[in-house]
């Protein structure tokens, strides 16, 4: 995915870890034509739109994406962008959203910036099995109850550890993005 600094790359790299239900994301998806208050005519190009699967009942988002700092200082040259988007997004049956560092860097990316190195890790899959049979059959089991877990080996600990977390990161398993990631996280199976 193509990004213009480093608060977009952190706006993909959260998308891209938790939410299950995003089927595409395109980089600056659309131009928007319009004309602004002096007459003249603009093009908007918004950063991206995300589409989720029809089962998650959400619309299209198409997104701008912000610095808080250069939105309040270019702040009437961006409320007729806006304008234009959220016409264009309701036109469309899209919503429209503008993110910041604040809606952004958030928990959410933390998990998924701790999480990211696990996706492509190998794992023992009688273990992944054993795992998520234990979540299955105690929902909000936390997660050292899962290493701790009666007959898991001392010293498989630390794949225990690296196999739940792949599990998480693959959405195979889930938790709460909001919240850190620590020991006592509630791990729960998930929906897909």
């Amino acid at each position: 995915m193509r990004f213009e600094g480093p608060l977009e790359r952190n706006f993909y790299q959260s998308i891209d870890a938790f939410d299950f239900d995003v089927i595409e994301v395109r980089h600056q998806p659309v131009c928007i034509h319009f004309i602004d208050t002096a007459g003249r005519s603009r093009r908007y190009y918004p950063d991206a739109l995300v589409s989720y699967s029809d089962e998650s009942g959400r619309a299209p988002t198409l997104y701008e994406i912000k610095e808080t700092n250069d939105y309040e200082r270019n702040k009437s040259e961006y409320e007729m962008k806006f304008a234009a988007g959220r016409a264009y997004s309701e036109q469309m049956g899209w919503d429209f959203e503008v993110a910041t560092e604040k809606t952004i860097r958030t928990q959410k990316l933390e998990n998924a910036l701790f999480l990211r190195s696990f996706r492509t890790r190998s794992y023992d899959e009688l273990l992944a099995l054993r795992l998520k049979r234990m979540v299955q059959a105690a929902p909000g089991i936390e997660a050292r109850a899962l290493a701790a877990a009666e007959g898991i080996e001392p010293l498989k600990m630390a794949e225990c550890w690296s196999t739940l977390w792949a599990l998480v990161a693959r959405g195979q398993l889930r938790l709460d993005p909001l919240k850190p990631i620590t020991p006592t996280t509630a791990i729960r199976a998930s929906k897909r």
